[in-house]
């Protein structure tokens, strides 16, 4: 895999998590993204810990049920 293709996948995956709302159609619209292209899945998760970590209180839990619906699928 290409150091481009994964560089442009983290940059459309840190714009979709800014855009991210705290609603459960748009949680699973983006855990259905994130399942959809789970070939990406070290990348994927390397950026939700990093949004983890950044997180505001108000967006910590959405966040980790966005990441905890991705990653058990």
């Amino acid at each position: 895999m290409g150091f481009w293709r994964e560089s442009a996948q983290q940059e459309v995956l840190e714009q979709k998590l800014l855009e991210l709302r705290n609603s459960q159609q748009n949680v699973q619209t983006l855990s259905l993204w994130l399942i959809h292209h789970c070939k990406y899945m070290t990348l994927i998760v390397c950026v939700l810990e990093q949004e983890l970590w950044k997180a505001a209180a108000e967006r910590y839990g959405c966040v980790w049920i966005l990441t905890h619906s991705s990653c058990w699928h």
